[in-house]
């Protein structure tokens, strides 16, 4: 069976502003895949 979950997308996303035309995203996420008897986070 496998089970996948995406949290904490609802979060505020952070902006960073680079220079005049770029901006870096910072986006706080926890993604879990649960492959039956593999799990990776």
């Amino acid at each position: 069976m496998e089970k996948q979950s995406v949290r904490g997308l609802e979060c505020p996303v952070l902006v960073h502003q680079m220079d005049d035309k770029n901006v870096k995203l910072f986006i706080d996420y926890e993604l879990t895949i649960d492959l039956s008897e593999h799990s990776v986070k």
